[in-house]
């Protein structure tokens, strides 16, 4: 059956209670050698300080993204 597995979200917990926020991960291509394998910094709640790390991985040539996850 396609689409049985469960989704994961990111909400830190308070006080025992989740609470969705917004957050931000960035994500980037490591190439080691032959292989190629997808690594992640974060989450961040702050989107400037997220972008920030972005854009330093785009000048360096790393190929980079940036996930938002919604409230």
């Amino acid at each position: 059956m396609v689409g049985t597995k469960s989704r994961k979200y990111y909400k830190p917990a308070a006080g025992g209670i989740a609470t969705p926020v917004e957050g931000y991960v960035i994500k980037w291509l490591d190439k080691d050698g032959l292989s190629v394998c997808v690594k992640n910094d974060g989450p961040y709640d702050n989107k400037d300080e997220a972008a920030a790390v972005l854009f330093e991985n785009l000048k360096s040539g790393i190929c980079s993204w940036m996930v938002k996850y919604d409230k």
